[in-house]
């Protein structure tokens, strides 16, 4: 085993009674800690706290598990390739002679010729419009996407919304598809609001054109105010210079910690979401989580996942999104309805609801 696995743990497994065991493809494990990957991170740990014995979590030998996911997993490693030729060929000749054997694969993306598995499908972005991914990726994904459907048992997704779109588009029986909501893997009250801090207005998500983020830096910037506007995440071309780092009010993060981003959540006086399309969008939670106010995009996906606990603005609309900004903005006391709303809204999401649903759903269907 590689030397840089932090407080993983490695058991060594009895090769000869594996037939009831749940396998999780644990491919992301090699990954860095981002959206899918957390999602697939915290689902794996609470169904393994459900039953540490019958989850395995199946991870190429020759790749390095990173550090940051700190837990306690049953591993197994093995094979001689990596990333998507380990998950294609490796992954399903070693559970071929396993009798039984279910795979979960919760990161978009499961070995073809193997059957019996349960694959994830976030949402269809990627389909959705090209101009939001390279061609590579999109290619990928448009060809194999079909082929992930069409050889697995059933399929999650994360909402409502994503299930309909998986059904309208691959003509699925709507039966074989479960909604298993993400939620918030932040702890609540870890910080205190600090009163002192720079009012600031917060943004999560990065630039990809998805996320729009050009039309939050127009509306934003046409705002009279001194108060900044903080962004977090990945930062690529897709946005002109001008808007962001000329811009003595803007101020550009890149990808932060899980303690900064808390801090960040804690004491902004909003969090502001304006994506095209999302699956569920997990960045108003996180941030309802830390007693933040969330404005968003009126998109279906998020209405249904947050209902009236946001203010929703139309994306496409710069003076929309500003209107929206600007009424939170000098409105404390919607910002105290709106907080209040927020924390009660993120009761409704847990990842031991989510897993207990998928163990449940496994011992019960499959």
């Amino acid at each position: 085993m590689n030397q840089c696995i932090g407080l993983l743990y490695f058991t060594i497994i009895n090769l000869m009674s594996m037939s009831n065991k749940i396998y999780i493809n644990g491919r992301f494990l090699t990954q860095k800690l981002s959206g899918v990957q957390r999602h697939a991170f915290e689902l794996s740990k609470h169904l393994s706290e459900i039953d540490k014995n019958k989850i395995i979590l199946l991870v190429p030998s020759r790749s390095v598990i990173r550090t940051e996911y700190y837990y306690k997993f049953n591993i197994l490693s093995f094979g001689i390739n990596t990333g998507h030729l380990w998950e294609q060929i490796d992954l399903p000749f070693f559970l071929l002679n396993k009798k039984k054997a279910i795979l979960i694969n919760f990161t978009n993306s499961s070995p073809v010729i193997f059957k019996n598995k349960i694959s994830t499908i976030h949402d269809l972005s990627v389909i959705e419009n090209k101009d939001w991914f390279s061609f590579t990726y999109r290619f990928f994904y448009k060809n194999f996407i079909p082929l992930f459907l069409k050889t697995s048992k059933r399929i999650f997704t994360d909402s409502y919304f994503s299930k309909n779109q998986l059904i309208k588009r691959y003509k699925l029986k709507s039966e074989l598809i479960d909604v298993i909501y993400c939620a918030s893997s932040i702890k609540k009250n870890k910080f205190i609001k600090d009163e002192k801090s720079e009012k600031f207005i917060l943004f999560v998500g990065g630039s990809s054109k998805r996320k729009n983020l050009k039309n939050l830096v127009k509306a934003f910037t046409s705002i009279d105010t001194r108060i900044k506007l903080k962004i977090v995440g990945k930062f690529t071309d897709n946005i002109n210079s001008d808007y962001i780092l000329e811009n003595d009010r803007i101020e550009f993060l890149n990808s932060v910690s899980n303690d900064l981003l808390e801090y960040l959540y804690t004491n902004a006086i909003m969090l502001v979401f304006p994506s095209f399309y999302e699956g569920f969008g997990l960045p108003p939670l996180e941030a309802m989580s830390c007693g933040c106010p969330v404005v968003a995009s009126n998109i279906p996906v998020l209405k249904e996942v947050y209902d009236d606990s946001i203010l929703y603005f139309d994306p496409y609309n710069i003076d929309s999104i500003k209107d929206t900004i600007t009424k939170v903005l000098y409105d404390k006391k919607l910002r105290k309805i709106m907080i209040e709303k927020g924390l009660e809204k993120t009761e409704k999401y847990s990842w031991e609801n989510s897993a207990n649903k998928i163990f449940n759903l496994i011992t019960n269907k499959i």
